[in-house]
């Protein structure tokens, strides 16, 4: 999509943040549930807080009222809480593991949204959307998945609209 009139595309401040310096250690879980036993024990937790708190997040920047992507969707809560919150919400949820994709197709066939939430396996350090794909760009939950967030950081301000919304 050509912008002829918009401002220049937004630079990503990579400034480091505190810890970055070697004053907090990040400690990182596996990046991939790649086996049905994790991506279930993963569904199984209390996700509940944490979910309301994006889902309350994104509803107060706007978001849910054009197309969203969600970079790494896990189990799908998060689009489903979304997509019920906000009827006019078109979602991609995104993630790099089959198992966690099989367990968000049950959760989103079941909530009856398989027309709003499409599930697509991708890597989101290399997001497979064109620039400025999508209104709204959330996660959670990832980057403690991630050894570089930075790499994840600069695919989710790729795609998004230049006045688009993020929630991480």
């Amino acid at each position: 999509m050509h912008h002829a009139s918009r401002l220049p595309r937004r630079s990503l401040d990579t400034t480091p943040w505190p810890g970055q310096d070697g004053l907090m250690d990040r400690i990182l879980e596996p990046e991939y549930m790649d086996t049905q036993a994790e991506a279930q024990e993963y569904d199984a937790m209390d996700h509940v807080a944490a979910n309301e708190s994006v889902l309350a997040r994104f509803l107060e920047i706007g978001g849910g009222r054009g197309r969203a992507v969600d970079l790494g969707t896990g189990p799908g809560h998060i689009p489903v809480l979304i997509a019920r919150a906000r009827p006019e919400a078109r979602i991609v949820a995104v993630d790099a593991a089959q198992t966690m994709l099989d367990l968000a197709r049950e959760r989103v066939d079941q909530a009856g949204l398989a027309d709003r939430i499409t599930l697509q396996q991708a890597n989101v350090r290399d997001l497979p959307f064109g620039d400025d794909s999508f209104d709204e760009v959330f996660s959670n939950s990832i980057l403690h998945h991630i050894p570089d967030p930075l790499d994840f950081l600069r695919e989710a301000w790729r795609v998004l609209e230049v006045d688009g919304g993020l929630v991480v």
